[in-house]
């Protein structure tokens, strides 16, 4: 999982539906050692915040190049 956060896979392609999306960089960063959580499914604020600092930082870094939910949304 930690290689999705791989600068050498910066800006490809990734579906983006938030809940499952929030899982799966949950499970990046903790498989990248950055936290550990109590409970993925119920976290608590301090992780929330942590999860979505993350997200924020590597999307200003360019890291993420677009999202969509649908697939027409992908093609375009």
């Amino acid at each position: 999982m930690k290689d999705l956060l791989n600068p050498k896979y910066k800006a490809r392609p990734r579906s983006s539906t938030a809940g499952d999306r929030i899982m799966d960089a949950a499970l990046c960063f903790e498989s990248a050692d950055l936290i550990k959580y109590g409970n993925k499914g119920n976290m608590t604020t301090k992780e929330i915040d942590f999860t979505i600092e993350k997200l924020i930082e590597l999307k200003k870094s360019g890291h993420f190049r677009a999202t969509w939910t649908t697939f027409d949304q992908s093609c375009n």
